[in-house]
Formats: C-alpha cells, structure tokens, sequence
C-alpha cells in the first residue's frame, strides 16, 4: 500500500494544476486555456490542499 502525502499551499506548477484539471471533469467548468486567469485563481485561493500518490 502506498502511502498519500497531503501537502497544504499554493506554491503548485501551473501546467500540472491545468493537467489535473483537464483529465478530470473541472476543466470543463474552468477557464483552463487562459492561463492568467488560472495563475490568479491559484495564487489568490485561501485554502489548497492536494494529495500526491
């Protein structure tokens, strides 16, 4: 069994955030393609949590 890290911020690599998005359904809800808008989301989010496997 592999273990998950949890990590908590906003310091991602932007074009891994737009992968992850696209292969899931949210890049059809968001703005993927404008990366300065998705750099602003990013950078002005209040809570980012994500799970690395």
């Amino acid at each position: 069994m592999r273990d998950i890290e949890y990590r908590y911020g906003n310091d991602l690599n932007l074009d891994q955030v737009i992968e992850l998005y696209n292969a899931s359904t949210l890049g059809e809800r968001r703005p993927v393609d404008d990366r300065r808008i998705m750099t602003d989301r990013l950078r002005h989010a209040n809570l980012v949590v994500t799970a690395w496997d």
